[in-house]
């Protein structure tokens, strides 16, 4: 285990930063100090990836036999940097060689002897806080390096089903659409569109919580049913859907909104309620770029206020910016 007063260390490593002392302190207990001399080896090819590396002090190289029968360098860490995420969240053997590149202290987590079951297990909280951690630096990463990576590696259609997916539905997330939208918006005109059932607590206060996720899933197929392809569909947060509809503009997207709120209304329930007379009304807000906001994160903002709009009004309402 690391001496308590490196609890710090880990605070100010970009994969800890921002967490709570409590969840420091279980972090802790998984994590030990490891010494390095000059060209040591972290690890091998081959290897397993059952292991996260945060560089305390010194440097690492990291190495891989290139096409041509030499070593190629890939990256090289220095204090503060974490490495190996990758493989330990896919549980992938090591596909490169990791050596100190000059005298170095990494902290690993988790220590030999213990593994992430064991962490998930003792800590299922912070456990799922630090592979949050682990994939935000990961998409970091993988956005700046865009440019060199192929598209269809298969780690990569992983990691970006890991980031943007929701677990759920299996639609994309808030993180999808917060991220995305502004590339979306090369296309003109582009409608946003942020559709909530009013009266979906009434599930979960009658049928319970897994009534409600049955519920949030058969919402996310209808959804997927009712457009095209290259309308891009996601779980924003809780009971929140949006849609982003490129090259709509506003008659255009009422038109739709009336489709999926007749669809809505209509969305057989009885699987999970045993009554065909409960039905969803639904609200849903429009906004379209450039004529509504010139920015993705105001478009969000825009539409996404809409529905509790239409809800204090009565519900089952479509309304834009102008119907405020």
């Amino acid at each position: 285990m690391i001496f308590s007063d490196q609890t710090s260390i880990l605070s100010r490593t970009r994969l800890f930063e921002s967490w709570d002392e409590k969840s420091l302190d279980e972090a802790e207990e998984f994590c030990s100090l490891e010494h390095f001399s000059q060209g040591s080896v972290i690890f091998k090819d081959g290897e397993d990836g059952n292991a996260i590396f945060i560089v305390k002090d010194g440097e690492i190289a990291v190495t891989r036999m290139a096409n041509t029968g030499w070593e190629q360098e890939i990256a090289r860490y220095v204090t503060g940097d974490s490495f190996g995420e990758l493989d330990m969240l896919t549980r992938v053997p090591r596909n490169a060689e990791a050596r100190a590149a000059r005298t170095s202290e990494l902290i690993r987590f988790p220590c030999r002897g213990k593994s992430m079951d064991d962490f998930l297990k003792d800590h299922p909280a912070v456990a799922a806080r630090f592979f949050d951690s682990c994939l935000e630096i990961l998409a970091g990463r993988l956005r700046k390096a865009a440019v060199v990576i192929a598209e269809n590696a298969p780690w990569v259609r992983e990691l970006r089903n890991q980031v943007y997916q929701d677990k759920l539905t299996g639609l994309f997330n808030k993180t999808f659409l917060v991220e995305q939208l502004p590339l979306f918006l090369k296309d003109e005109p582009l409608s946003l569109m942020m559709i909530q059932p009013d009266n979906f607590r009434e599930i979960g206060e009658t049928y319970g919580r897994a009534a409600e996720n049955e519920a949030l899933i058969l919402i996310a197929s209808a959804l997927n049913r009712v457009v095209t392809e290259s309308v891009e569909v996601c779980r924003f947060e809780g009971d929140e859907f949006a849609c982003v509809f490129p090259g709509m503009d506003i008659d255009g997207a009422r038109d739709m909104a009336e489709i999926i709120r007749v669809m809505l209304n209509n969305l057989d329930l009885s699987p999970i309620t045993s009554l065909s007379t409960f039905h969803l009304t639904v609200s849903i807000g429009i906004a379209v770029y450039p004529a509504c906001a010139g920015e993705a994160e105001t478009l969000i903002e825009l539409a996404r206020g809409l529905p509790s709009i239409g809800r204090s009004r009565g519900g089952n309402k479509i309304l834009s910016p102008d119907d405020r």
